[in-house]
């Protein structure tokens, strides 16, 4: 289900007794308060309505319950969260250490493919970001201990 904001989120809850009323409006609340949650929204106040049967807004019920009143809880979305952005690695570099892993990505690169044609900056920084913290780490302290970079 895609939400959108002023929708209004809605769970029916037939009910004969008190004891099926209270449950109704605990188990409700909870659907709609689960409904906004799986979609990232953010509710307003719920609202608990009791219904006679055969209300117009409700759709029909099972046949046990066509004589039976209904609670009918809803909620209107007020927020939708943006989704989450994946963090680049290599936004998190400083200059001289994003500079150290092009040049080592792109020896590398070399090395196993050597018919290729040489990384451009946004290739290597995409590898970069593919391989991760770890590699990129390992790949830095490896080509200073070697002195490949000072």
């Amino acid at each position: 289900m895609t939400l959108f904001i002023g929708q209004k989120i809605e769970r029916a809850w037939w009910f004969r007794n008190e004891m099926e009323r209270f449950l109704g409006e605990r188990n409700a609340t909870a659907a709609v308060q689960k409904a906004a949650k799986e979609e990232g929204a953010s509710i307003g106040p719920v609202k608990v309505e009791t219904l006679p049967a055969g209300d117009p807004r409700l759709s029909d019920p099972p046949p046990q319950w066509r004589d039976a009143p209904c609670l009918l809880v809803s909620a209107r979305v007020t927020a939708i969260a943006s989704p989450l952005v994946k963090e680049s690695f290599v936004a998190n570099l400083d200059r001289r250490d994003l500079d150290r892993l092009r040049q080592v990505t792109r020896v590398m690169h070399h090395q196993a493919r050597p018919d290729e044609p040489r990384l451009s900056n946004t290739d290597a920084d995409a590898m970069i970001d593919e391989f991760g913290p770890k590699v990129g780490e390992r790949m830095l302290r490896e080509a200073v201990d070697m002195r490949v970079l000072n």
